[in-house]
């Protein structure tokens, strides 16, 4: 088990990675293993599907860098139990393809082992983002 403040670490070189757009620096943080998701329904699977091997990794990431700047979110708090840090994030985001700019707020429950992260799931408002990238309308 990792110390708060290691976790801590982890969790602000993770953000730090993915608010400077780096795929490389991102994954760097992430195990082989990984499994990463946004939690939402099946039925917005562009959006929630498992991203478990690191193909489907490295893709989400593309994916989400080149579609998302979250780097207007701030830490609200973070909880650390064991090797897990419980982030609530609060600012805007940018949807890159429009430029739309909007409130938004999330909590994502990471894990780690050995320093990096084995699972990965992200609380968002899966509605805003969705009608946002024209998978719902509007």
């Amino acid at each position: 088990m990792s110390s708060r403040e290691e976790i801590e670490g982890l969790v602000f070189r993770l953000q730090a990675a993915r608010d400077t757009q780096s795929v490389d620096q991102t994954l760097a943080c992430i195990d082989q293993s990984c499994t990463f998701r946004v939690v939402g329904t099946d039925e917005l699977s562009a959006l929630t599907a498992v991203n478990d091997t690191p193909e489907k990794l490295r893709g989400a990431a593309t994916a989400l860098i080149e579609v998302w700047d979250l780097s207007g979110l701030r830490n609200v708090s973070i909880h650390i139990d064991g090797d897990t840090a419980l982030v609530h994030r609060a600012g805007t985001v940018t949807f890159k393809p429009t430029g739309v700019t909007m409130p938004s707020e999330l909590m994502e429950k990471i894990t780690f082992k050995d320093g990096l992260i084995v699972e990965y799931l992200q609380f968002a408002d899966t509605y805003q983002i969705a009608g946002t990238m024209g998978i719902i309308p509007a």
